[in-house]
């Protein structure tokens, strides 16, 4: 009887806390869910969208630097000269997503999971024909100085920094060899 009790006494604390958790993320993006460091929870989705436009617009124009010894200048470049948008309202549907678009038992896996932190990141790519013209001009700038540049490892630090907020005030250029 003790052990029914128990049981019985648990199930209804877990149901307690169920409606609870729903009920205080009825209709806003889940509490501990942030994209890049922006931290949306508890926030209606037409404030995060206002929010997600404005750091979007400026991470597309806040300059990237990448250096290393030996090269003769830094290598930088704005994001949208290389294609690059932050799709703000792609990134808002998937953060509003989060313990919403599984089924009930993933669902609840994931919004436990969203109070110890869910990081979105950013919907949105550079144009590959413009990173491969940015290469390019770079592996010469490098080639005169007797350094070659690692272009895949390039390419792929790349469109992960492209969301980096805050972005590091340079990053280094990988060279083959590293």
């Amino acid at each position: 009887m003790r052990i029914a009790l128990v049981g019985v006494l648990v199930l209804g604390v877990a149901v307690f806390i169920l409606l609870i958790e729903l009920g205080v993320n009825a209709g806003l993006i889940h509490h501990g869910v942030s994209v890049q460091g922006i931290n949306l929870g508890g926030m209606t989705a037409a404030n995060a969208g206002k929010l997600l436009e404005k750091e979007g617009d400026t991470l597309k124009k806040t300059l990237v630097v990448f250096g290393r010894d030996g090269l003769p200048r830094k290598l930088s470049f704005e994001p949208r000269t290389i294609g690059w948008q932050p799709r703000w309202k792609r990134t808002l549907r998937a953060a509003m997503a989060v313990g919403r678009d599984q089924g009930p038992f993933d669902a609840l896996v994931e919004r436990a999971r969203a109070w110890f932190g869910i990081e979105v990141p950013w919907a949105g790519s550079p144009k590959p024909e413009e990173v491969d013209r940015l290469l390019t001009e770079w592996e010469e700038i490098a080639e005169a100085s007797g350094l070659t540049i690692d272009r895949g490892a390039l390419r792929y630090k790349i469109r992960r920094v492209l969301s980096y907020r805050p972005r590091q005030s340079l990053y280094r250029v990988p060279l083959t060899g590293d």
